[in-house]
């Protein structure tokens, strides 16, 4: 089961079926389809010739007709069903999909056009953002099912990415209770930053840029200022953060995608077997 949850697509891979024009008409689907597709000029038009119908239910050719006209009903109401799910779920991406993700196509593409633009207040926007998605992610490991959402939200190549850039920016930073360089042997700063084994606690630096708590603004500022020379790793943590968001909407999109695609697909490959047959 978590292997399959974890098999969800992204929303920028998402995005290549979200934003298709042909697709976002069938949000339309729902409320004009039935009167369309059921109008009974279409249905007319529409209506397999009695010789093919007569061949694939293998009736008798007075009654094929009528046959021919139920065949057809019934993929209109298959190709109604599986056009709503397509419609719900391009409506469903638009209106939950981040705009950014909607926006740029790709990390790099959102690196390039943001990165002039992260100043130092944007910057503590940022790193308080990421920050904020990185404990969420860490608190929610209980249950098998909850360790899986988990990890399909936060998964652990943007864990490792966000351990790596937070270590680099703090050992980056010039705050008095750092560790002295080469110093192992020391006890764990006031701040309790570091491990008994002498390594940064990733976790502990997140919590403490997250406090609301006086004494600390000095170590947040300090890191906000370190964080500089890491702007890309920044704007890449963000993009990924977004586009893994939403783990259980990107479940429900894609089930409505695989439903809709699923349904329009039977009566061709339907059809397909049953004329292949025919001719053995």
């Amino acid at each position: 089961m978590i292997q399959i949850i974890r098999s969800v697509p992204t929303w920028s891979t998402l995005r290549n079926l979200g934003q298709s024009r042909l697709l976002a008409y069938t949000a339309l689907v729902p409320f004009l389809g039935f009167v369309l597709l059921f109008n009974e000029q279409l249905v007319d038009l529409l209506s397999l010739s009695p010789t093919v119908a007569a061949q694939l239910s293998g009736s008798m050719p007075d009654t094929s007709a009528g046959i021919a006209k139920e065949i057809t009903l019934h993929r209109l109401y298959l190709a109604y069903f599986g056009l709503s799910f397509l419609g719900l779920s391009s409506f469903l991406y638009n209106l939950l999909c981040p705009i950014e993700i909607k926006t740029f196509s790709s990390a790099s593409e959102f690196v390039n056009s943001e990165r002039p633009l992260t100043t130092m207040p944007r910057r503590g926007l940022l790193i308080g953002e990421i920050t904020n998605d990185f404990i969420i992610a860490q608190l929610e490991t209980k249950g098998r099912l909850r360790r899986g959402l988990s990890d399909l939200q936060y998964p652990m190549q943007v864990v490792s990415m966000f351990s790596a850039v937070f270590k680099g920016i703090f050992e980056n930073s010039d705050h008095p209770q750092k560790r002295p360089e080469g110093d192992i042997s020391a006890g764990q700063s006031e701040l309790g930053v570091y491990t008994a084994l002498g390594e940064v606690d990733v976790f502990k630096v997140a919590e403490i840029l997250m406090t609301g708590r006086m004494y600390l603004r000095a170590f947040k500022e300090n890191f906000i200022v370190a964080a500089e020379p890491f702007a890309v790793d920044l704007l890449t943590l963000r993009y990924m953060g977004l586009d893994h968001s939403r783990a259980v909407y990107r479940i429900v999109i894609s089930l409505f995608y695989m439903l809709g695609f699923g349904i329009l697909f039977y009566p061709t490959a339907l059809t397909f077997i049953q004329l292949l047959w025919s001719f053995f």
